[in-house]
């Protein structure tokens, strides 16, 4: 590495992985135990790794060739055949990981493109009628608000405030522009340098967004300035990287000064900020790598770590994260777009289940550390993510209906009934996934751990579990029969190779029985079964329960809606109230049917067993009533109309 020739560094910050592109010599890796490796050949150019996830991380070749690879660089797919018409770009081709949501990643050729999901399908956002015709070789992202976009090249520069959809050209600072860099918090206020020989023009500030420039150049030698960086939690602390040497300047100093010690007198060609260790990085042509502590170490209040997205149902995501040394709890939002939140939601510990989610719908989740009062991290974004479909609706791949899946997936769907009284069923109209090397596979349960219903497949040549489904023969349908009525689905995808993928319609199907316990609420009960069954319904009820007492030990139950509950002289069910309120109100709407049901009220004046505003209609039924309380008040309140039918009656007990 010592006279390595390097192009771009990229950083983690989650661990001390570092990457870097060299002419000549590919794309290395040097892992947390320290070791280098080669993990791209070729000319190795920018290269960057994920803030919240060290194992996703992108290398690129010349012209814009670009790499990513979610497995610690293990294994790499090339993301740039997903951008449309395939573009080739600058010698190095610049692109970016939006620093407020990391799956995010823009790269900019003639065009700028966008892609909210790592690479896998992308959106030009700055078509050339927009941005020019030239060839970009400056892009950069507002760490505070991704939908401000800068763009250009040695001479002129671009911006959007709106993600895109409009752009403005902006002053130009002067000729041979390298680089340009925006304020954490501000976006409007930028820096960019020139790689030129002109002195004095080295470094320029705008704080309007490009509209004016203010010249810091100073004391800088007249040698081309190549790369900057800010350090964040400094008084606007700038390290600039120039052909020789790398200077620094703050708010608090009149005059640049030189921070090289011990650096050799090779070109800077790029320089990056490990805040995890607090280390800056600077990559040299020629001399290979290095770091050294920053001149200014402020304990900044680090950001959590390792967030991650779980359990994702339709209606709810379970979402993680490490919790650092620093850690007065958190704050957290869930948001329909990137743009993180002014503030949270507080929470102390390292998880949370968000619930009440819209099915088939794209969420951000936002956190951040609180330090102390006033005192937080910057926010960390994860998204899109996008709840599982619910019933009625179509189940895709991660391409959708109209695009392959990707290489290297692994992705699991979890989908409930809204109620359980419900199975949901999925019933596939098309199946294209690579045969004998990729693998869908499905589960009877909220969970991979339930029991797969398996198909005859043995372990697919990419090594993936035995029991998946692949090719084109249309599997299932498939119906849950957990107690919570639903499936899960859960894909692998090897490294090379995609189909189109699967579509499937997800209904629910009301269960049977319903009423599968004693319980006086809650899945399988009587209250529940009717409170979710459609009107009409004629509820089912487990045999086993024949003979046994169902106790409701709260409330009355209300029906407002048409029901029928109706047993065989030998499956007789017994209910019973375990306080003085009536068994069932019928609302003036609405109708009751039972047939062979005993009744046990309690000891309540009006209406003990029934309170009848609508329609009763009361076959083989009996009612138990214990002889103290008759004739004081009523067993059965009629309102509106009763049928008493066959062999009904009130006994004495």
């Amino acid at each position: 590495m010592m006279i390595s020739m390097i192009y771009r560094i990229g950083v983690s910050q989650t661990s001390s992985k570092v990457i870097a592109g060299l002419q000549d010599n590919g794309t290395k890796l040097r892992n947390t135990n320290g070791i280098w490796s080669d993990v791209i050949g070729g000319d190795g150019m920018d290269c960057a790794i994920k803030n919240t996830d060290a194992n996703t991380m992108y290398g690129s070749l010349y012209n814009g060739t670009i790499y990513r690879s979610t497995n610690g660089g293990a294994s790499w797919a090339d993301i740039q055949a997903n951008i449309p018409g395939v573009p080739t770009g600058a010698w190095v081709t610049p692109y970016v990981l939006n620093p407020s949501n990391n799956s995010n990643i823009l790269a900019a050729y003639n065009e700028v493109y966008s892609s909210s999901d790592q690479g896998t399908t992308w959106t030009s956002i700055g078509n050339t009628t927009q941005v020019g015709g030239s060839t970009k070789t400056i892009l950069a992202v507002a760490p505070s608000n991704g939908s401000y976009i800068y763009t250009g090249n040695s001479s002129v520069l671009y911006r959007t405030t709106n993600g895109g959809s409009s752009w403005s050209l902006l002053t130009s600072p002067g000729g041979g522009i390298s680089r340009l860099i925006i304020h954490p918090t501000d976006p409007n206020i930028i820096w960019c340098t020139l790689s030129n020989f002109s002195s004095g023009q080295k470094v320029l500030k705008s704080v309007n967004g490009g509209s004016t420039w203010t010249n810091l150049s100073g004391n800088l030698p007249n040698l081309p300035a190549n790369t900057l960086v800010y350090q964040n939690s400094s008084s606007n602390g700038i390290y600039v990287g120039m052909d020789m040497g790398v200077y620094y300047k703050d708010d608090n100093m009149s005059e640049w000064e030189l921070f090289a010690d011990g650096l050799p007198n090779a070109e800077i060609t790029d320089l990056e900020i490990d805040y995890t260790n607090n280390f800056i990085l600077a990559g040299t042509y020629g001399r290979g790598m290095w770091k050294t502590e920053l001149r200014n170490t402020v304990p900044a209040c680090l950001y959590p770590t390792q967030v991650s997205a779980d359990n994702i149902t339709n209606t709810s995501i379970f979402f993680s994260w490490d919790v650092n040394s620093q850690s007065n709890g958190f704050e957290y939002a869930m948001t329909a777009t990137s743009l993180p939140p002014s503030s949270g939601n507080t929470i102390n510990g390292s998880f949370i289940n968000i619930t009440g989610l819209t099915s088939n719908t794209n969420y951000y989740f936002h956190i951040r550390t609180v330090c102390s009062t006033n005192t937080y991290s910057q926010w960390v974004t994860v998204g899109p993510i996008k709840t599982a479909v619910g019933c009625g609706q179509t189940f895709y791949d991660s391409g959708g209906s109209g695009a392959s899946y990707s290489d290297q997936e692994s992705n699991i769907w979890t989908i409930c009934p809204t109620t359980s009284c419900y199975n949901v069923k999925a019933t596939f109209s098309s199946l294209n996934i690579e045969a004998n090397w990729d693998a869908l596979y499905v589960f009877n349960g909220p969970s991979i751990t339930s029991p797969m219903l398996a198909s005859n497949n043995s372990i697919t040549l990419a090594g993936f579990p035995a029991g998946g489904y692949y090719g084109t023969s249309v599997p299932g349908p498939f119906a849950s029969t957990h107690a919570t009525g639903c499936l899960t689905f859960r894909f692998l995808s090897d490294e090379a190779t995609t189909g189109s993928g699967w579509a499937a319609a997800i209904t629910c199907v009301l269960k049977n029985p319903l009423v599968t316990n004693t319980n006086d609420d809650g899945p399988g009960s009587l209250r529940e079964a009717i409170a979710c069954a459609p009107t009409g319904t004629t509820l089912t009820i487990d045999n086993s329960l024949t003979g046994q007492f169902i106790d409701l030990t709260s409330t009355t139950i209300v029906l407002n809606k048409n029901i029928n509950i109706v047993q065989t002289p030998s499956t007789e069910i017994n209910i019973r109230a375990s306080n003085d309120l009536p068994i069932f109100e019928v609302s003036s709407c609405c109708q009751l049917y039972l047939k062979n049901i005993n009744l046990y009220p309690d000891s309540g004046n009006t209406g003990r067993a029934l309170i009848n505003n609508g329609t009763l209609t009361l076959d083989d039924t009996h009612i138990f009533e214990n002889g103290l309380h008759l004739g004081s008040g009523s067993t059965v309140q009629n309102n509106g109309t009763l049928t008493v039918i066959g062999n009904s009656g009130i006994i004495k007990i």
